[in-house]
């Protein structure tokens, strides 16, 4: 799969009032073997998570056991978001170099917080 990225954003955009859909999507697992974004060298590889659009009778969007990994970094996490409110975003990754590459180091990232807040 490829991606192209934007050099920017075409103009300011205010945040939705709503990321509630008309349906609801489960996707057990979701695997992408090989994601190349334009502009970067290095693609995503052996991307995988479980995915639940419309989760809680609707209430959020949720994106379960993710993993993957970009050159020699690995990476796996988790997010929500609500669908409606302030938009209440939670997500946490955790990172680490595979042991392989020389250096052995980990760090943990986590974001909570209303997408909607200025």
């Amino acid at each position: 799969m490829v991606v192209t990225l934007s050099s920017g954003p075409a103009r300011d955009t205010p945040p939705p009032h709503s990321l509630a859909l008309p349906v609801e999507l489960r996707v057990a697992a979701l695997r992408v073997a090989e994601l190349k974004l334009s502009g970067v060298d290095t693609p995503l590889r052996d991307l995988r998570a479980a995915l639940h659009l419309g989760a809680d009778d609707g209430a959020a969007h949720r994106v379960d056991a993710a993993s993957g990994s970009w050159d020699r970094l690995q990476f796996s996490g988790r997010a929500s978001v609500a669908t409606s409110g302030d938009l209440g975003v939670s997500a946490r990754v955790d990172l680490r170099q595979a042991a392989d590459a020389g250096a052995d180091w980990n760090a943990s990232v986590t974001l909570d917080g209303p997408l909607a807040a200025p």
